[in-house]
């Protein structure tokens, strides 16, 4: 059977009913142990997003301790961290597609595990499709807005992100099932 538009949950901008999914929302800000090369060791971070987590995970991949240090020292706006994760030294694009999905899944493990609101928003899509409608964005979003994402479903990006979010969520349902 064909699925119609209630069987997702659309997302893009970080304000909004499904704001929460976003890589640049800021309400749900997340403390891990990074661990980074000699001679730094095992260090401590708060990321206000898990954009910034994405990027400073990138910078760690590729070994750009620069690139790192400015997304974590002070951490600039999402928009800016952005920037950063582009500009990484020594990057390799086969690479970062083997990469890139387990760095997003892992920083929004982080998020849901530490933010109950935000958890609970997450849970609460159920079976539902997550899907990023950025008309920009055909890697971690569908490459089209909400409104036109229905009629181009063939036309899709990978939506990447909705993808990790789901992920996301049946780990954490099934966490929740075994307390």
């Amino acid at each position: 059977m064909p699925r119609v538009k209630d069987d997702y949950v659309f997302f893009m901008k970080t304000n909004g009913r499904t704001g929460w999914a976003a890589q640049w929302y800021r309400r749900a800000p997340f403390t891990v142990p990074v661990t980074l090369p000699a001679p730094f060791g095992e260090r401590t971070f708060t990321f206000p997003t898990t954009e910034h987590w994405m990027m400073a995970q990138k910078a760690l991949l590729f070994g750009d301790m620069d690139v790192f240090w400015c997304v974590v020292g002070s951490p600039p706006a999402p928009k800016a961290a952005k920037a950063l994760g582009r500009a990484v030294r020594d990057f390799d694009e086969a690479v970062w597609v083997r990469e890139r999905e387990r760095i997003v899944r892992e920083g929004n493990l982080h998020k849901f595990r530490q933010n109950e609101r935000e958890r609970t928003a997450l849970l609460a899509t159920g079976e539902k499709i997550i899907v990023e409608a950025s008309p920009r964005d055909r890697i971690w979003g569908i490459g089209f807005k909400e409104e036109n994402a229905m009629r181009n479903k063939e036309q899709w990006g990978l939506n990447l992100l909705g993808k990790a979010l789901m992920e996301v969520r049946g780990i954490l349902g099934a966490e929740d099932g075994e307390e």
